[in-house]
């Protein structure tokens, strides 16, 4: 039986004078919330100015300069107090803001348009920076994203599917959320060598496209684009020496490739133009972080499950261990902890665990009605929060105090020049002018910790039995 089309107004000999009704709006099919990143704009305590920001940490305080003695014994050789300088290095950030002018000259009222195109572009690109932030904000700063497992091509639909490495050894450098659809990515290995080829290294690849994102999967679709803007066509499924395939590294189109095999002493603030995020200001191996040596006193306190199921008594040590190694203070406050975060995998697993045996403590808001889970730790109920960015490998617990976490720098600002923060786009002929407007915006900022030991992390975790 053939299909049939049903009927529809337009159909009807008149029916074309009927008015079409446009819902005067755009709804986007983006997520746009990262509770961590709102937490660390919670703690800005300056601005990016002058060439560095400079700060000191005290690290010794020569305890053995006080000694017992006899009645008659001399007075003990004096130890000198330690101090590390740490230096905070500034990353900028840039967002460039396009819109056609003939577009905005005839779409000034609900009737004709759905929404003004700049203010729609304001609005995404504000969207699409603060979620970028977020993403560097849990990141090492080697501006990595992803670490390749496997590469499948599709030669049917020009698409490759990459599964991502999403381990604990390589948690700070890869996770599913820092990707972004439609986002502009390129891979390299981990030498910092570009892999910009397809096709069996027959075609070479300006830039891969994000067509889909499984945060559950830990799966990221892509095609290939030319330096046109073009989609590639996949003909060869075989994958050849210039390709991406497994181990290779992700980048953000223009985050410059590093060779992160031989990062040694250099500092991870240092070696990208993405800012140190979580994953080297908790570190505990010895890296340098913003002019400290995560080692020794200078450590994120940590707490490796070292694979096993994740409990209450994780949460325990950990908030323990941070107690006994700050003295349950920084800078003369009292430190308190009022969640942990956690990617929403792993909080939904341990939503189950609670309502099959009440493994977590458990709060009911007596007004809202809504309940709470978390750990009760001494006098302090920490609670569970989900955030997307957080890597399935991860749980962050960060005091509620400036000082341990900092955020020094500006928001996004107009570039103006002349007075003007806006140009024309130049045109498809030379020395004319598009009717296109742009207007660039800029920001400059890093992420700094002045007591690593404050900062909590669970990792290396199984949240099934």
């Amino acid at each position: 039986m053939a299909f049939t089309a049903t009927s529809t107004i337009q159909d009807l000999n008149l029916g074309k004078l009927t008015k079409i009704l446009q819902k005067g709006a755009i709804y986007p099919q983006l997520a746009t919330q990262s509770a961590f990143w709102k937490k660390v704009l919670s703690k800005t305590e300056g601005q990016a100015k002058g060439r560095e920001q400079r700060f000191e940490v005290l690290t010794g305080r020569g305890p053995a300069s006080f000694q017992f003695a006899g009645q008659n014994g001399d007075f003990p050789d004096f130890q000198a107090s330690e101090i590390v300088e740490g230096v905070v290095n500034w990353k900028d950030f840039d967002l460039n803001i396009s819109y056609d002018l003939v577009l905005q000259d005839k779409t000034g009222e609900d009737l004709y348009s759905y929404a003004r195109p700049y203010a729609l572009e304001m609005q995404s690109k504000g969207v699409a920076a603060a979620r970028a932030l977020s993403a560097a904000a849990m990141g090492d700063g080697s501006g990595v994203i992803g670490v390749v497992t496997s590469v499948a091509v599709n030669t049917t639909t020009d698409k490759i599917t990459v599964v991502l490495n999403t381990s604990s050894a390589n948690a700070d450098r890869s996770h599913p959320a820092w990707f972004e659809d439609k986002d502009l990515v390129k891979f390299a290995s981990d030498a910092g060598a570009a892999k910009a080829k397809i096709n069996n290294n027959a075609t070479d690849v300006a830039s891969w496209r994000v067509v889909s994102v499984n945060q559950d999967t830990a799966t990221i679709v892509l095609e290939a684009l030319s330096a046109a803007g073009a989609v590639i066509d996949l003909t060869d499924a075989t994958v050849g020496a210039g390709d991406p395939t497994a181990a290779h590294v992700i980048y953000r189109k223009n985050t410059t490739a590093n060779d992160l095999t031989a990062i040694s002493t250099n500092d991870y603030n240092s070696i990208s133009q993405v800012f140190a995020g979580m994953g080297s200001l908790s570190a505990a191996d010895g890296r340098k972080v913003n002019g400290l040596t995560m080692s020794g006193v200078l450590s994120g306190s940590r707490r490796d499950v070292d694979g096993a199921l994740l409990s209450s008594r994780d949460f325990q040590k950990l908030l323990s261990k941070i107690m006994r190694a700050t003295s349950g203070e920084t800078n003369g406050q009292k430190l308190t902890y009022s969640d942990a975060m956690m990617h929403d995998v792993v909080y939904d697993v341990l939503v189950e665990q609670n309502e099959a045996n009440r493994t977590w403590f458990n709060i009911q808001d007596p007004s809202s009605g809504i309940s709470r889970i978390g750990h009760r730790h001494r006098k302090q109920f920490v609670e569970f929060i989900e955030d997307e960015f957080a890597p399935f490998q991860r749980i962050y617990l960060c005091p509620d105090q400036k000082g341990p976490i900092s955020f020094l720098g500006t928001d996004l600002k107009e570039v103006k020049v002349g007075g003007t923060s806006e140009c024309l786009k130049a045109g498809s002929t030379t020395g004319c002018y598009a009717k296109t407007a742009i207007k660039f915006m800029s920001g400059s900022g890093a992420l700094m910790t002045s007591h690593p030991a404050a900062i909590g992390c669970v990792e290396n975790f199984s949240i099934t039995a």
